[in-house]
């Protein structure tokens, strides 16, 4: 049996979702939840929006690599799908954190999955319009955790809460099967 890391993901770029599930044998085991978080410049009259981005995109990266680092190169990225939202500067900031994702996943070779927002409440919750809070209580339940979420504060947990749900709603993919097939090896 070998291990094998999967990632969820939850982008954004104020708070950008992350999940680290340990696949053993038949068995899974969350590692760690986190939401990373960047925040506007205090300088807003002296920085472009779109430099501002980059300046938290890099920063995003710089923590998603750490905690690489610390975690294990994973497999698969499993992550929430981008939304559309109606403001144009709120999609281009999601768009921005997605480009993380991608960078994350061209540089190490990483397939991604994604899951749309509604496949990933199916999947936890048996319907696609179940709450935050329903997503939350059906991982502590499936993972048999209730400090599931730790020390994380309330506002954040959601994120974290999506960064995992996106492997459970992806575990049917191409991917995950193949890389449930590597643990049991």
């Amino acid at each position: 049996m070998s291990n094998v890391i999967i990632m969820g993901a939850d982008p954004g770029l104020a708070n950008f979702g992350v999940a680290f599930l340990e696949l053993v044998g038949g068995a899974n085991r969350v590692k760690a939840l986190y939401t990373l978080t960047t925040a506007k410049s205090d300088k807003k009259l002296k920085v472009l929006s779109s430099s501002d981005g980059f300046r938290r995109c890099r920063e995003l990266a710089e923590q998603l690599a750490d905690l690489v680092d610390l975690h294990g190169l994973p497999s698969v990225i499993c992550a929430e799908a981008m939304s559309y939202p109606r403001a144009s500067s709120a999609a281009a900031k999601m768009a921005m954190s997605w480009g993380v994702v991608a960078a994350l996943s061209a540089h190490h070779c990483i397939p991604v999955v994604q899951c749309s927002p509604q496949q990933l409440k199916k999947a936890l919750c048996g319907r696609a319009n179940a709450t935050k809070e329903d997503v939350q209580r059906a991982l502590c339940r499936r993972y048999v955790k209730a400090d599931l979420f730790g020390k994380l504060a309330k506002s954040k947990r959601e994120h974290a809460a999506d960064a995992l749900g996106a492997i459970v709603a992806c575990r049917d993919s191409e991917a995950m099967v193949m890389a449930r097939r590597q643990a049991a090896a």
